[in-house]
């Protein structure tokens, strides 16, 4: 990622300084107290740090909660995420600008804004802003048009290809700790902030869910009771602002993972799964351990049962009939337990040999 020291020498770029301006008026945060906007219009008390708390307010069909703080409306997770890289020390003006062209390059878009690709720019970074042309979220977008005019007012000027519309390029991987993009589709926005914060939380199986799998809607719907969010947006914004919550959603997706991989094809699936996510962890110990002692009661179940029943038939003896009926018993979960092992082992093999890398369908 940049470095805060690129950072600065970036912002003496006049295109960069436009393209934040730009953003800031798309945003509603243009005037004077710009830079102490919070979502819903109130204004913050200082700059000492990014407010850290959620405001919820009335929308046509509910209710929306956000973080949002700062000139860019900076998410709580979000802020601090740029906080750490750059080693932020405040929540002051020049620090948020800081931020932001930090979010600009981790959407690869910083290259676009310094040589005028002005519609590329805008295309790559409606990713991070909701109110920017093309953004995915479903809240109201300015138009082209409209951004076009603030960044030419605030001295931007545009390359070659700034006034073709640009399909949005792949967006930049994000950092392990913070929420992971998956695939965009045209499909529900909100199902899709719900699985990013899910991925955050448990990464070893949230990022085997996609959008298109039958379990997604599921997962959210779990990890929102889990963490106590109203909506998906608050998910995203407790999961990256509280361990606690994080680790929550953890538990409660994955103690209804087995029903999810059967949602999404189950069977030797899930298996391979399982191997892929718990091998050689404590989880898998236990699972080994207790499956050890199974097999070992069902072993000494044979012994005690089996040779007896044959003997009191070969010797007539009167009590076959008791001994025969609790053979055919021991016998019955002798085949299961061989049939359910070895669908096991199919599948976790075929999961070791693939080096763990399997998706669900």
């Amino acid at each position: 990622m940049i470095s805060r020291a690129s950072i600065d020498t970036a912002l003496q770029n006049p295109n960069l300084r436009a393209f934040l301006v730009m953003i800031r008026h798309a945003e509603g945060t243009a005037g004077l107290n710009g830079y102490r906007t919070r979502f819903g219009g109130g204004l913050l008390d200082g700059l000492v740090d990014h407010p850290r708390d959620v405001v919820t307010l009335p929308a046509s069909g509910g209710s929306i909660t956000s973080s949002a703080a700062g000139a860019y409306q900076f998410l709580a997770g979000t802020w601090a995420d740029a906080q750490k890289a750059l080693g932020l020390d405040d929540f002051g003006p020049a620090n948020q600008d800081r931020a932001a062209v930090w979010l600009i390059d981790r959407r690869q878009a910083l290259g676009s804004v310094l040589c005028g690709e002005f519609a590329r720019a805008v295309a790559d970074c409606s990713l991070e802003w909701a109110s920017l042309p093309g953004a995915p979220y479903g809240q109201p977008v300015r138009t082209l048009e409209q951004c076009r005019a603030w960044y030419v007012a605030a001295g931007g000027r545009f390359g070659p290809v700034s006034d073709t519309p640009l399909a949005r390029r792949q967006p930049a991987p994000v950092a392990e700790a913070t929420i992971q993009p998956v695939e965009r589709n045209a499909m529900n926005p909100f199902v899709q902030i719900g699985l990013q914060a899910v991925a955050s939380a448990l990464p070893e199986i949230g990022a085997r869910i996609t959008e298109q799998s039958p379990a997604a809607a599921k997962v959210v719907e779990i990890a929102k009771v889990a963490a106590g969010a109203a909506n998906e947006q608050h998910l995203a914004e407790k999961v990256a602002a509280d361990p606690k919550v994080r680790a929550a959603v953890r538990q409660a997706v994955k103690a209804e993972w087995f029903e999810l991989a059967e949602t999404g094809g189950g069977g030797i699936a899930a298996a391979r799964q399982f191997a892929a996510d718990h091998e050689g962890g404590r989880f898998g110990r236990v699972v080994e351990r207790v499956t050890m002692a199974a097999l070992l009661f069902l072993a000494f179940a044979n012994l005690a049962i089996i040779p007896p029943a044959v003997w009191a038939v070969l010797a007539a003896n009167p009590a076959a009939e008791q001994l025969l009926s609790m053979a055919a018993i021991i016998m019955q979960a002798d085949i299961g337990a061989a049939l359910t092992a070895f669908g096991f082992w199919l599948g976790s093999s075929v999961a070791k040999s693939r080096g763990a890398q399997v998706q669900t369908p």
